[in-house]
């Protein structure tokens, strides 16, 4: 391995990897990454135009536990992700519509246990735009005003998710009532069925995590939850997704006391975050990595329809 410099992606939050560091970045030395990881929050694999075995074979040697998209909020129409090459554990980054902005964002954040380590690879980016982003919780919280700041940090929030009968089955990727409760009690999400077959959960946690470093980080799953709900109560869903217009909300973020956050309160996280956010402009082959505690992540829009990014999750297993 080349001298083991440290190059930031940007402002701290990150190490760029590169052809400093090694011919191929299985053979980039592991302790080094593990160090740079856990400085940074994130490691990316720029220009070694690695294979998507080798991405496999490098995120399985960093992780373990890897997650499949079983209990997935977003499971249904375009914004289904699709797993690959029958392996349930690596799967397309989104859905099949990609010419909207996805905000800043912690993944599976209306579970108790969201991974905490996630792997992103390149397939095929965009001619223009798409880029995945990323963004340090911490200076996301940093951020806010002063009075958003405080509420986040006093107030819990909760995730209502309603299914209709036919449609928990997808999510959770069961027909079987009880294997469905029991992933819910190990993710403390509690659980009614509706007289229609109707599945009803909530889910309480805090806006603010604190990382394994001990640090206050703004990671959550609130954003695009928040701006999902307006697109579908307004009527725009209807020019994302025509078969879901006129539906239901699958899911929704509500304060602890079941009063919907405030807009005020939407848009300085949303301002925040985008204060923050820092776009990835990745090349085919290469690969990030991100501590999903500490580092949100995001997207920009493109209008590209064959940009392919994939994702596996899972928690570090050093």
């Amino acid at each position: 391995m080349a001298s083991a410099e440290r190059v930031s992606i940007h402002g701290g939050v990150g190490t760029l990897v590169d052809r400093r560091h090694g011919t191929d970045p299985l053979d980039v030395d592991r302790a080094w990454l593990i160090s740079e990881y856990e400085r940074t929050g994130a490691i990316f694999f720029s220009g070694f135009d690695a294979s998507l075995q080798a991405f496999e074979e490098l995120s399985a040697s960093m992780m373990t536990g890897l997650f499949t998209n079983r209990g997935a909020a977003f499971s249904f129409g375009p914004f289904k992700r699709a797993a690959v090459n029958d392996d349930a554990t690596v799967m397309t980054a989104t859905g099949q519509r990609q010419d909207f902005p996805l905000p800043l964002h912690g993944e599976f954040y209306y579970f108790r246990h969201p991974p905490r380590m996630i792997w992103f690879y390149c397939a095929k980016p965009a001619p223009e735009g798409g880029e995945t982003t990323i963004g340090d919780g911490r200076a996301a919280l940093d951020a806010l005003k002063p009075a958003t700041a405080d509420l986040v940090r006093r107030r819990g929030i909760r995730f209502e998710r309603y299914l209709a009968d036919g449609d928990w089955q997808v999510a959770f990727q069961t027909s079987d009532r009880d294997e469905v409760l029991s992933i819910c009690r190990e993710n403390a999400t509690t659980v009614t069925w509706g007289a229609d077959g109707s599945l009803l959960s909530e889910y309480y946690c805090r806006a603010v995590v604190v990382d394994g470093q001990g640090q206050e980080r703004l990671v959550n799953g609130v954003l695009p939850v928040a701006l999902g709900e307006q697109v579908i109560v307004s009527g725009q869903i209807a020019a994302i997704a025509p078969e879901m217009a006129n539906q239901r909300p699958s899911l929704v973020v509500r304060w602890d006391d079941g009063s919907p956050l405030e807009p005020s309160v939407v848009q300085d996280l949303l301002a925040a975050t985008a204060k923050v956010e820092i776009p990835v402009p990745a090349r085919a082959g290469d690969i990030l990595a991100i501590d999903n505690t500490r580092v949100m992540h995001g997207r920009r829009a493109s209008t590209a329809v064959d940009r392919k990014v994939l994702v596996r999750m899972g928690a570090p297993n050093f």
